[in-house]
């Protein structure tokens, strides 16, 4: 596996060669929602992963092409929201490498639902971050519990990690969590939202266990007016995001 470093648009672009195939990911500067040159440019290159900073906060996303992890940074401390698949678990360490932190500044690992995609790899991420605490929420733990290998910290509505706070989001689990940071105002968004073609949608009924349930917590993430939100499924939103949320909380 390489790493190289090219220049896009005077950002840093990296491209890290995986087993699997290539992850692409740039870091730049959202503060103010300009770039360093003052001119307002929020959106980052197209490419299978991307990243971004703002307010204290760098995060960078890990595409496995059909399910998207998160790498969230402040200083030297890390923290994963989701983790994926066990087998592909080598594509988030090299992000956690890019990243400048490795699996020994992981201090938090965050599962925001019971779906198997999105913590099958908690087993290998527990190895190999062994001084990480990880939480779910209280209504999926005992799933989640059986793929960690250690205990699992339950969390609620309104609880802070990582400086971070936890939204509960139910619908498409009992137990689905989301994760927003107030000052830079992205929302790491698990499956209670997602991404397509024709835009944010909430969850799809047949993977939900309540679909009225899931809509009212689109509604409830709408309120927190995001500037970024972070999907599992579909890019990152960087434009117009609290303006894309409010429309699809008022058409459910």
């Amino acid at each position: 596996m390489t790493v190289t470093a090219t220049s896009v648009r005077g950002r840093r672009w990296f491209l890290v060669q995986a087993s699997r195939g290539v992850i692409g990911f740039a870091l730049l500067g959202l503060a103010a929602a300009c770039n360093a040159d003052g001119d307002d440019d929020t959106d980052v290159p197209s490419g299978p992963g991307r990243s971004g900073s703002a307010a204290g906060l760098d995060w960078w996303r890990v595409d496995f092409a059909y399910v998207s992890a998160y790498v969230l940074v402040r200083g030297r401390e890390a923290a994963l929201v989701d983790c994926g698949l066990g087998s592909r678990l080598d594509e988030l360490e090299a992000v956690l490498g890019a990243a400048g932190t490795g699996w020994g500044h992981v201090r938090h690992v965050l599962i925001t639902h019971a779906h198997w995609d999105h913590h099958d790899g908690l087993i290998e991420v527990s190895s190999r971050a062994p001084d990480a605490t990880i939480y779910a929420g209280a209504a999926d733990l005992r799933h989640i519990q059986d793929f960690s290998g250690r205990q699992v910290r339950p969390v609620t509505d309104g609880e802070e990690v990582f400086g971070l706070q936890l939204v509960e989001t139910p619908g498409h689990t009992p137990g689905h969590i989301a994760v927003f940071d107030t000052d830079s105002r992205v929302l790491i968004a698990g499956d209670a939202i997602s991404n397509t073609m024709n835009g944010l949608q909430g969850p799809m009924s047949e993977f939900s266990n309540s679909l009225r349930t899931a809509e009212e917590s689109v509604r409830k993430l709408a309120a927190l007016e995001p500037q970024v939100i972070l999907v599992g499924h579909g890019p990152p939103v960087q434009r117009d995001a609290a303006a894309q949320l409010r429309r699809l909380a008022r058409s459910l």
